[in-house]
């Protein structure tokens, strides 16, 4: 063995390798990326619909009620 084997093998026993990572940390980073994801989704969702805000009638059924509405009364 080559002279100061031994001091170098416990001296990198002794040093930790990596600092430990929680798993809480973990969870919280997925978790803000996820809420960034919904929030992005959400905004696009809600330029989607602007254009259809001032509708008159946004409560009127669509063409596929009455149809359904229609053949259960025939």
């Amino acid at each position: 063995m080559p002279h100061g084997f031994a001091a170098r093998v416990l001296a990198l026993a002794r040093k930790p390798s990596s600092p430990q990572v929680s798993l809480e940390l973990a969870w919280q980073r997925l978790t803000y990326g996820a809420l960034g994801f919904i929030a992005a989704v959400l905004v696009v969702c809600a330029v989607l619909e602007m254009p259809y805000l001032r509708d008159r009638k946004p409560l009127e059924p669509g063409i596929e009620n009455t149809v359904a509405q229609l053949v259960w009364s025939i």
